[in-house]
């Protein structure tokens, strides 16, 4: 799989993505998009958890998307052999662009308690 959905620090269109320069180096294509889901407000990133809700967002067509990931899991804190420890989880899910075309995608789910987080209702980080 080569599409990655992305919601927040990550996002191309996020000012001070810390990976801006990485993500369109391997990005060939990249269209506006939602998943399902709901997202919660961390400090400064956001905390998308499964939901009925929608989460607005880009998919991302990567090249070198194995490679790419290993730095992505890095920063998301994500474990592939340890996943209680893993801040968040690289899971396959479903993208939909503006125009309800599918993706089939990774993303980054929250892998924490949520009930202290503010809900995010409008399903966007900014």
């Amino acid at each position: 799989m080569h599409h990655l959905f992305v919601y927040g620090t990550l996002m191309l269109k996020y000012p001070a993505n810390p990976h801006r320069a990485l993500l369109e180096k391997h990005c060939t294509a990249r269209f506006s998009g939602w998943c399902s889901g709901d997202l919660y407000a961390l400090k400064s990133y956001p905390a998308m958890i499964p939901g009925p809700g929608k989460v607005y967002g880009e998919i991302l067509r990567l090249e070198n998307a194995p490679e790419l990931f290993r730095m992505l899991d890095e920063y998301e804190g994500f474990y592939p052999g340890n996943p209680q420890k893993s801040h968040y989880l690289r899971v396959e899910t479903e993208a939909f662009t503006e125009d309800d075309t599918p993706y089939r995608c990774w993303t980054y789910l929250y892998n924490r308690p949520v009930r202290h987080l503010k809900k995010l209702d409008s399903g966007r980080f900014f």
